[in-house]
């Protein structure tokens, strides 16, 4: 794998070396929570325009906050590639299939 992925390592971009389960755990999660994040804007949007509101300066203001960050607070549709639809579908019933 590492020689796969040569160009982005001496990008530096981080490495973490875990099971298989993990990584596609990694890969769900971080999907989950990208749509998550979108829809939130989402949803902050529609409250703008319903009370009046900016949701750029909104997002801008969130985004100061280091835990949230600026990156994905921009009101739209999710376009993230294939996964995203699927993980949002799938997300529910994860936990009773690892059961």
């Amino acid at each position: 794998m590492e020689e796969i992925y040569a160009i982005p390592i001496t990008d530096r971009t981080p490495v973490v070396r875990c099971d298989i389960a993990t990584s596609e755990l990694i890969k769900v999660a971080a999907n989950a929570f990208l749509a998550t994040k979108i829809s939130f804007i989402n949803a902050m949007a529609q409250m703008c325009q319903a009370a009046g509101g900016d949701v750029i300066l909104l997002a801008d203001a969130l985004g100061h906050d280091k835990r949230i960050g600026r990156e994905f607070l921009n009101a739209g549709r999710i376009r993230q590639g294939a996964a995203c639809p699927k993980t949002s579908q799938r997300w529910p019933y994860a936990p009773r299939s690892l059961a």
